[in-house]
């Protein structure tokens, strides 16, 4: 075996092994609710699918965590604000401010790689464009959630956070320049929860002619500053985690939380769907996510710790960017497919393709792409670390 080919072989190798054993610091229920998000967001869009190439109505296709699957990305954003907001604050805490530079670096090395890999791959292969843009340009300066997507379907979501991720840190550093005090912190990210229903309300207040579901998705959906709740509601649950905490009794009050997260839910979708639908989410999977890292003994709290969870959990972003990709490709077959056999296999069989399409892709993507940059970021982090840490 020549020296290259030993080299390919152990970078393969080393890279499938880190895919296969749990991640360092790993909570087992952040990888079940991550999880279930890609699993509910591949659930939707396998039914669309499955519509499209010609499939009939059926008791399944009405299931509810199906026709709903949307909602797992309110869930990513809950998560998402959870995992910076602990950053940031440990941050906050260690130096007193925030390295902003530092921080963008950091979620850059993570999502910036397979990113760009997935449009310069869609690019290559000449998979037609879709969506309402007609350059790249958007989604190449995580601008899609205003200008529409060419070739990444989803990348909407990943402007959103990218947006967050810039606008966030810059205000949190802003803010440390006045003020430390975890009370007021909190009351600013209360606010910041409440501004995001507002912008909706303001939105809607000012549309003119029908408000049809296009002009929601357009208008409401996808733009950052309507839709960053689950954002928001992560930072003020990681805040709240990251303070002194009678864990007993937090853990008690855990069910009665998340029982009265889903009455107000309710209550606000009832009062106002467009402008609180988001919020109500929001503080569903807050109270969710809060649940299952108190109760970590509980029953919620076991079942996300299902441990297939944490390589769905590792392979969800690439998951996430090529599912839909995926689906166009295999609109042929699955049309084949769809009409020889009954309704609920049919979508069985779509939803299969999807999800383990998608997880094989990812998985492939991961050893390739992402794992090398992790590295990268993970030797860079120590040196920055012993510099800033090192005798002076």
């Amino acid at each position: 075996m020549t020296k290259s080919v030993k080299a390919i072989v152990n970078f393969v190798t080393l890279g499938w092994r880190e895919l296969r054993e749990p991640a360092k610091g790993r909570v087992p229920a952040l990888d079940g609710l991550r999880s279930l998000a890609i699993l509910l967001v591949i659930g939707i869009h396998a039914l669309m699918t499955f519509h499209t190439v010609g499939g009939a109505e059926s008791a399944l296709t009405r299931f509810p965590l199906l026709k709903g699957g949307w909602i797992g990305v309110d869930l990513f954003f809950v998560l998402s604000g959870f995992l910076i907001g602990k950053q940031l604050w440990s941050e906050l805490r260690r130096r007193g401010t925030i390295h902003v530079g530092r921080f963008l670096l950091k979620r850059g090395l993570r999502i910036w790689p397979l990113y760009f890999a997935v449009i310069g791959a869609a690019w290559a292969l000449g998979l037609p464009p879709r969506g309402a843009s007609e350059a790249a340009w958007p989604e190449l300066a995580f601008l899609s959630n205003y200008f529409g997507e060419h070739f990444v379907p989803g990348s909407w979501s990943l402007a959103t956070e990218e947006q967050f991720y810039l606008a966030f840190p810059v205000l949190l550093w802003v803010a440390s320049r006045f003020t430390r005090d975890a009370r007021v912190i909190r009351g600013g990210l209360v606010a910041l929860l409440a501004l995001a229903p507002l912008s909706r309300a303001l939105t809607v207040w000012q549309a003119t002619g029908p408000l049809s579901l296009s002009w929601e998705l357009r208008n409401l959906y996808a733009p950052f500053h309507t839709h960053f709740d689950g954002l928001a509601a992560g930072l003020l649950l990681s805040h709240l985690l990251t303070g002194p905490l009678d864990r007993q009794r937090v853990a008690r009050l855990a069910p009665w939380l998340l029982g009265a997260a889903l009455i107000v839910a309710d209550g606000l979708r009832q009062l106002e769907p467009r402008v609180f639908k988001y919020t109500g989410l929001a503080l569903v999977f807050g109270g969710l996510t809060w649940h299952a890292l108190v109760r970590e003994r509980g029953v919620i709290a076991r079942a996300l710790g299902w441990r297939p969870f944490q390589w769905v959990s590792k392979l969800s972003f690439g998951m996430y960017l090529v599912h839909r990709l995926l689906l166009d490709a295999a609109e042929p077959l699955l049309r084949g497919w769809v009409s020889r056999l009954p309704a609920e296999a049919g979508l069985v069989a779509t939803v299969l393709v999807a999800a383990l399409g998608s997880a094989a892709l990812a998985a492939v993507g991961y050893v390739l792409v992402e794992q090398p940059f992790l590295r990268l970021r993970g030797r860079w982090l120590d040196a920055a670390r012993a510099k800033e840490f090192a005798p002076r």
